[in-house]
């Protein structure tokens, strides 16, 4: 296997950028979860009571008292704290993009970073889904502080070379394919199905993602649970 070691230099900055990514995740999940949606003070026959929405459901925590207050200013000085947390930490990464390029780090294909950025945001990734194929490679790098060559980051499918920046394969046993056909329009909205009879979406650019189900998985499935996962 050919690999050149990184340097130094390339992984104290390797280092670095993973700390700042790492609690710029964490404070997008802490948004994503205890700040999502919004609280209000909403009066019924004379009396304040504070409730939480999220989506469609909205909820009451209480009439207004000392306790519910602390509540409520606890959640939108939280919810501000965070964000500007999630800015700075934004900021800081930008300002080290220049450095990344320069060391020739951050070698995961803008595309593919934007999906599996989306997928990990969904709690998909990882617990529903696996990057399978060479793609992989990118996080096999990243853990050992290696980069591969080249002709390592390409695959063989029959007579045809297949570039890794062009193709994701994702493998999942628990994902629904309307569901991550959605995802993937938020990060690009003119990927389209390739067909009903497999899970194969292509966008306008020709970069493809596809949805792998182990077989043995499948079989064990009756027609209805393979409907649900939108398997054939």
């Amino acid at each position: 296997m050919e690999f050149n070691e990184l340097n130094g230099e390339q992984r104290r900055q390797s280092v670095d950028l993973g700390h700042v990514f790492e609690a710029y995740e964490e404070a997008n999940d802490l948004m994503s979860h205890s700040y999502l949606g919004s609280m209000r003070w909403l009066k019924r026959k004379g009396i304040e009571y504070l409730h939480r929405k999220k989506g469609n459901t909205e909820k009451s925590l209480g009439p207004r008292s000392a306790e519910t207050e602390k509540k409520y200013d606890a959640f939108y000085s939280g919810r501000k704290q965070t964000k500007d947390r999630i800015n700075s930490l934004s900021n800081r990464m930008q300002e080290m993009a220049p450095v990344n390029r320069a060391l020739n780090l951050g070698r995961v294909p803008k595309l593919t970073a934007k999906i599996l950025r989306k997928l990990s945001q969904e709690r998909l990734l990882g617990d529903h889904l696996l990057v399978v194929g060479t793609n992989a490679l990118w996080a096999y790098e990243a853990k050992t502080g290696i980069q591969l060559t080249s002709e390592l980051l390409a695959t063989t499918d029959a007579d045809f070379l297949m570039d890794s920046r062009k193709h994701v394969s994702l493998l999942t046993e628990h994902a629904r394919k309307e569901g991550i056909i959605g995802l993937l329009k938020k990060v690009d909205s003119s990927f389209e199905m390739r067909s009903e009879r497999d899970f194969k979406a292509i966008n306008k650019e020709g970069f493809s993602v596809d949805l792998i189900q182990p077989e043995d998985f499948k079989a064990q499935l009756s027609g209805k649970a393979r409907k649900t996962l939108g398997t054939k």
